[in-house]
């Protein structure tokens, strides 16, 4: 009887389970698989290696993609066809999907849409999920969305960021306003810095006012400039610098008081500029497509020396009685000023 019993509980027995000759497959039910997940640069597309699925792959850089089923992944190590690779030594890998794909022909397979170099490998993000990410699918998920925002922060910086071109050509707008036509050229010099190089030529008018509405030839000078500086990108489009300037401008029979901060009419004269400085400026430059637009403010002091001939001048300000002086006089001022600018620039990247 006691045997019967034996023989009767024996055959009800449920069978073994497997053991696992490797521990690192070894995840409670219902987890996440271990995962690598690839990344071409400024794509925002994930594509995954991910365990028990299938990878086609060359371990040499001739031949045709062969495919495998991967049986465990631990970090930057993948196990499959009774071998294990780090994924630095595999030559390509290939993404497969359900669409026909130009590649069929270099990889004898249909399905693979997308391949990875290890030769372009600068070219991928690679991302190894630690192991503390597999204790849930909520840690699973969170890690993903944190590589999603990865991946979309820097596909919207390149974007944005107008040094994906080595070269700019700009016009700045705002200093047409004041009769001066400026072109400035950037050129990249390293991921995050640039150089800038402006120069520009002054079209005076010598009949604009300079001394009724206010004391200074805003309109009356002719002249070149040149302006240049590097620039520091804060991120992909704030950027600080700092400018040197150099001005050298002239004008001839205009009245205007300046540069001395007297009263009075103003003085008939001519005036020969040269002026020199720096500043400190903050800008904004986004690009949209190949199209740049860059706003920029700042300031800084400048040093100017002027060389002027005096003709005469003029008995009061609204009046047009002028005292011619029996000889011309020469003289110099020198003043120190502020700088104040602020602007926009337009132009395109190539």
């Amino acid at each position: 009887m006691k045997i019967a019993l034996r023989i009767l509980l024996a055959s009800l027995a449920l069978p073994a389970l497997p053991v696992l000759n490797n521990s690192l497959s070894a995840q409670p039910f219902g987890h996440p698989k271990r995962t690598i997940i690839f990344s071409p640069v400024n794509s925002g597309m994930l594509l995954f290696l991910k365990e028990q699925g299938g990878i086609y792959y060359n371990l040499s850089d001739s031949g045709m993609m062969q495919h495998s089923t991967i049986s465990n992944i631990h970090n930057d190590t993948v196990w499959f066809d009774g071998k294990h690779c780090q994924v630095k030594n595999i030559e390509q890998i290939g993404f497969a999907t359900q669409a026909p794909s130009f590649q069929m022909m270099q990889t004898g397979h249909s399905s693979i849409q997308c391949i990875y170099s290890r030769k372009d490998s600068s070219r991928w993000h690679i991302f190894y999920p630690p192991d503390s990410i597999y204790k849930n699918k909520f840690t699973y998920d969170d890690y993903l969305h944190r590589v999603k925002g990865f991946l979309h922060r820097e596909k919207a910086d390149k974007i944005n960021n107008p040094l994906v071109y080595n070269n700019i050509l700009k016009i700045n707008l705002m200093k047409l306003f004041h009769l001066e036509f400026a072109v400035a050229y950037e050129f990249r010099m390293a991921k995050n810095v640039s150089f800038e190089i402006e120069t520009g030529y002054l079209i005076g008018v010598r009949s604009a006012d300079a001394s009724y509405q206010f004391n200074y030839p805003l309109y009356n000078y002719n002249g070149f400039t040149f302006l240049a500086y590097p620039k520091i990108y804060l991120g992909s489009i704030a950027y600080l610098g700092i400018t040197c300037q150099y001005r050298h401008l002239w004008f001839n029979g205009v009245r205007t008081y300046y540069p001395d901060d007297g009263s009075g009419g103003g003085y008939l004269q001519d005036q020969v500029r040269n002026d020199i400085g720096g500043a400190l400026r903050f800008g904004l430059e986004k690009r949209y497509g190949r199209f740049i637009v860059d706003w920029y403010v700042g300031g800084g002091v400048k040093f100017v020396y002027i060389d002027q001939v005096l003709y005469g001048f003029y008995e009061y300000h609204d009046s047009n009685e002028y005292v011619p002086y029996p000889t011309p006089r020469t003289g110099y001022a020198t003043k120190l000023e502020p700088i104040i600018n602020f602007g926009i620039k337009i132009g395109a990247g190539f």
